[in-house]
């Protein structure tokens, strides 16, 4: 079947509406047939006559073709997957096309629906079933994931975010930070060779290629410095050379800092500098400090650009671990234009310039063009107001965000993995009966003999209850004998009654037995009570308390995508051991 399947005849399109005017006139029009009528309207007899007869016995029914019959899964169903396919996404956990054709599969076999025998044969749904199904849910689309490290899937979780805004909002409070002295330092990488942009080629070409420099670039990193109200400080480059020229920076942003390593990376020796250039451009001192926040790189934490930092001000807040994605500024809203601008500029210097390659005496002009257009106020404020830094919003981020964390969530006790139902908290003791357990135990030295008299004098209570219960229980086996010699006599009674009155025999037997049924239970009631137990099965109190039966017990009940797979979920033990 083609997926985009093209009609060859004109039933099952008349409206609604024409439909209805229709079956009116042969309702209530005059001498006007079925045929009559079809004709004169242009319809199906046979389909005129069949709503005819629908409108007769419900005149709210609906006079249009219904094809949702022939569906695999009905519309709740089909809601019900699209939302397990939408949560496993944002756990970062998305299932394929394929393994979405296998969960239907799985969905239908598990609730004995009704399915094509080719699902049977290849164990999944099939492919036409799979686009109409992404047809009918508009909101979904197979997209092309971004590779994300288990690290940083789960180390943005509301634990790590709580402590880094109650450091965050404590911070700002101690050093009466405004929005004026708050800033962000991040690094970011460009290399000489740019990624190419979509062009127009002829239509069924294998291969298009589009030029750059060479195969494998050289790195330049750029250290960008911005503040919380839109001011963008000078950039610092470090260039991989092992000594720096002031050719390098031609064409960057005015006042920029030029630095050389034979990495190409920044080092805990460099950042000294990193720090000066900050307090050079802010003025920062032990009068007027500044709040600046950063991720913990290694080459960030050195003692001499600590030392450096609290000689002149500045104080530091790092970022959780794995989590600058989420709640560095520069991360969000300036680094990413940053780069499309950049890949853009050195495209079009490529096409300027054919023959020519992009060095790194180029990449600061390059940057200084891009970053005109990227390093707005508009988006520097707007990095600095999304992971809620200012202004200050530590309920910034939603219970979505943190979902690729849940897989490594930790179950209460006595839940299982996908189970949402909690175990019932066990009783707690109270502290004042716990502080007497304790003065008691410290106290058993001197009461030890009071204790040992106590313990014989109970055991000697315990024989006496013994004993009463034994003599109880005898008499109520003597009242149940009695009981059974009452219940022979009276059934001898009924069969000679039978011969004479069959049909009075037949109701006085059914008093007998619930007479019968009374008497044994109200034996049963006093038997427990005697022996201080209470019975269950008898019991009022706790028949009106027991827990109903579980729908998912009952005959025909729907099992959701949530319970033949449920959620993503780690082993914790299998962590433990690694």
């Amino acid at each position: 079947m083609p997926r985009q399947y093209k009609r060859h005849t004109d039933m099952g399109l008349v409206p609604e509406e024409a439909m209805l005017e229709a079956v009116e006139l042969v309702i209530n029009g005059e001498g006007m047939s079925i045929r009559k009528v079809a004709k004169d309207k242009g319809i199906s007899k046979s389909a005129l006559a069949r709503y005819v007869k629908k409108y007769q016995a419900d005149k709210n029914c609906k006079l249009a073709p219904n094809y949702k019959h022939s569906q695999i899964f009905n519309p709740v169903h089909e809601a019900d997957l699209a939302k397990y396919l939408t949560k496993c996404s944002q756990m970062f956990h998305g299932l394929t096309p394929k393994n979405t054709r296998k969960l239907a599969y799985e969905i239908a076999v598990q609730n004995n629906l009704r399915i094509p025998e080719k699902w049977h044969e290849n164990k999944m749904a099939g492919c036409d079933w799979m686009s109409g199904f992404l047809k009918r849910h508009s909101k979904l689309s197979i997209r092309n994931p971004e590779a994300t490290s288990l690290a940083r899937a789960t180390s943005f979780n509301r634990h790590n975010i709580n402590a880094y805004f109650d450091l965050l909002e404590q911070t700002i409070k101690d050093g009466q930070f405004t929005g004026r002295r708050i800033f962000n330092l991040d690094e970011t990488g460009f290399t000489t060779v740019q990624k190419v942009p979509k062009v127009i080629a002829k239509k069924g070409s294998k291969q298009i290629g589009q030029v750059t420099s060479q195969e494998r670039g050289q790195l330049v990193t750029v250290c960008g410095i911005v503040g919380a109200t839109g001011i963008a400080l000078p950039p610092v480059f470090v260039f991989l050379r092992k000594n720096f020229c002031d050719i390098m920076l031609n064409g960057a942003p005015e006042n920029s800092l030029g630095l050389a390593t034979k990495s190409g990376w920044m080092n805990s020796t460099l950042f000294v500098e990193v720090i000066k250039n900050v307090v050079k451009h802010t003025h920062a001192s032990v009068v007027d400090p500044i709040l600046l926040i950063m991720d913990n790189h290694e080459s960030h934490l050195s003692v001499g650009a600590l030392a450096c930092a609290k000689e002149n001000g500045v104080n530091i807040l790092t970022l959780p671990p794995h989590t600058s994605n989420q709640t560095q500024p520069l991360d969000r809203s300036v680094y990413t234009p940053i780069k499309k601008y950049y890949d853009a500029y050195a495209d079009s210097w490529m096409m300027e310039n054919p023959g020519k390659t992009i060095t790194i005496y180029r990449v600061a002009s390059l940057v200084g063009s891009a970053w005109t257009h990227a390093a707005t106020p508009a988006n520097i404020i707007s990095g600095f107001r999304v992971p809620g830094i200012w202004p200050f919003n530590q309920h910034v981020f939603n219970e979505e965000s943190f979902l690729p964390s849940a897989v490594t969530d930790r179950d209460l006790p006595g839940q299982s993995i996908n189970s949402n139902e909690q175990a019932t908290d066990p009783p707690q003791k109270d502290n004042n009966q716990t502080h007497q357990n304790h003065d008691t135990v410290g106290q058993d030295n001197n009461s030890e003999q009071q204790e040992n008299d106590t313990t014989k004098q109970d055991n000697s209570a315990q024989q006496e209850n013994d004993t009463a219960k034994q003599d109880n229980n005898s008499e109520q086996q003597e009242n149940d004998t009695t009981i059974q010699d009452n219940n022979s006599a009276q059934q001898e009674n009924d069969t000679a009654k039978q011969h004479n009155n069959p049909s009075q025999y037949s109701d006085t037997v059914t008093q007998d037995h619930n007479t019968e049924n009374r008497n044994n239970v109200t034996a049963e009631l006093n038997s427990n009570s005697l022996q201080g137990e209470s019975n269950p099965a008898h019991d009022v109190n706790a028949a009106s308390h027991s827990p109903p039966a579980s729908a998912s017990t009952c005959a025909g009940s729907y099992k959701s995508p949530e319970e033949i797979r449920g959620y993503p979920k780690v082993c914790h033990l299998f962590l433990f051991i690694l």
